[in-house]
């Protein structure tokens, strides 16, 4: 991360300096991918996926494929540094249901 200090001032004359980091992410990183659907014994489900570190990540699931409208986001979550992350399904399963992970 390439840290960046910049000063603002306001229509008021306030002055502030802000420092923010910027991460580069290269076109040819890792994507992300699930790893691994575990059902828990209180009939959740937890999925895991595997992406870029530090990465934000929109978790979104649907029970219909064929409906692209039809993923709804349920989480977002950074992926550690590793790269791992997941998310814990709390609502009842229906016949099938789809998980995917999406940035931005």
């Amino acid at each position: 991360m390439i840290p960046h200090t910049t000063t603002i001032r306001n229509a008021q004359g306030g002055i502030v300096n802000l420092t923010v980091h910027i991460a580069i992410i290269p076109p040819d990183a890792p994507v992300q991918h699930a790893l691994s659907i575990q059902l828990q014994p209180n009939g959740s489900s937890r999925v895991v996926f595997s992406g870029v570190a530090g990465r934000i990540y929109r978790i979104q699931a649907s029970d219909a494929l064929a409906d692209p409208a039809a993923w709804i986001t349920r989480a977002t979550v950074v992926a550690a540094d590793d790269g791992s992350f997941s998310f814990l399904d709390a609502q009842p399963l229906p016949a099938a249901r789809f998980y995917r992970a999406v940035f931005p």
